[in-house]
């Protein structure tokens, strides 16, 4: 048994134990930082955050422990100094590195940040230009003029994107470039297709010296209807082809209703008029097609009157359907023109409601 007056050992001092904290928990941050950099490749950036903060908190805390040690240090304690000033250096040490690891992550951050900036304020700004070209090249007369080539700057600035961006806004980017090529490529076709009827002049009699000449013209308008169709079922199933360059590039699934609400809100008022101006184009089509099968059934019962521009039947009947069937095509001319028109109104009201 103790004598009463004998000193009872308590185990360490206070100083002790604290100069024994601030060398253990830095160490504790060395150990653990290099597990998870060797090991945890599969642990999520939520939890990598955690890790990281709790990292910082446990230096700080050896830090702490190790100045509070040597304030409560005993005389006669001189363990307590060595193990307090190694606790402090190497909390020192881990402070500084995360430190600078911070600041440059900020710094990559941010400059990342403003370059999606820049980069996102250069595409909307092609779109905008874009848009104002087809808007300028519009004539009350004779409508939009056809220009595929408005397109090159908007999908160079989506490419573009794609390889400036990061993660899952790079592979959106990469999909809305496709998409945007696709849609070129019809648009092209289309073009090319109007400009050969328009230089077929496929309705002048002037030069229309034979029945056999007939079939050539017929074949130049269904290559037009043929490739108006495919223009117009492009369209329809826009929201598909966008979303199928989506899920091709592996874009998480509540990416992709995000990025296909944003376009069939963008979309949605403008595609009905651009598929009632193809329903025109079928109609004016449809309408060659019947002028030029007129004048082949009724070959040899018509003329054409040089002094007054027309050609004038030999029955009524075929004068009435031949006028009919010009008629139509005026109708449906003017009718396209207006919907062009209304279609320029919708795109700068959705130009300006769009999110930046």
């Amino acid at each position: 048994m103790n004598s009463p007056n004998e000193p009872v050992d308590s185990g360490p001092s206070p100083a002790a134990r604290l100069a024994a904290l601030s060398l253990w928990l830095p160490l504790g941050v060395i150990i653990v930082s290099g597990y998870f950099r060797r090991f945890g490749m599969g642990v999520s950036h939520p939890v990598q955050v955690a890790l990281g903060l709790s990292l910082i908190v446990a230096a700080f805390a050896g830090f702490g422990c190790g100045i509070a040690s040597l304030c409560r240090r005993q005389s006669g304690e001189t363990n307590v100094v060595g193990r307090s000033i190694a606790g402090l250096a190497l909390s020192s040490i881990l402070l500084a590195l995360f430190s600078a690891a911070f600041i440059g992550g900020f710094a990559k951050g941010y400059t990342q940040a403003v370059q999606a900036r820049q980069t996102m304020a250069s595409l909307h700004k092609s779109i905008k230009e874009a848009n104002a070209d087809v808007r300028n090249s519009f004539d009350p007369t004779n409508g939009i003029k056809a220009n595929p080539a408005v397109f090159d700057k908007a999908i160079s600035q989506a490419k573009k994107a794609s390889q400036e961006l990061k993660g899952e806004s790079a592979l959106v980017m990469d999909a809305s470039a496709a998409f945007l090529t696709d849609l070129q490529g019809m648009s092209k076709a289309y073009d090319a297709e109007f400009k050969r009827l328009q230089n077929a002049h496929v309705l002048s009699p002037t030069n229309l010296t034979s029945k056999e000449q007939l079939k050539g013209r017929k074949d130049v308008v269904q290559r037009f209807l043929a490739v108006n169709d495919d223009l117009d079922r492009f369209i329809a199933g826009s929201e598909s082809t966008f979303k199928n360059e989506l899920t091709t590039r592996n874009v998480s699934a509540p990416r992709i209703q995000r990025e296909v609400d944003e376009f069939r809100r963008t979309s949605a008022p403008r595609a009905p008029l651009v598929r009632e101006i193809r329903a025109s184009d079928r109609r004016i089509g449809t309408a060659m097609m019947n002028v030029l099968g007129i004048l082949e059934s009724e070959w040899g019962r018509w003329r054409y009157d040089a002094e007054s521009g027309r050609i004038l039947f030999s029955d009524t009947a075929s004068r009435d359907r031949y006028t009919a069937q010009l008629d139509a095509m005026g109708t449906a001319g003017r009718e396209q023109i207006a919907m062009q028109k209304r279609l320029l109104d919708v795109q700068s009201t959705v130009g300006q409601t769009a999110s930046p």
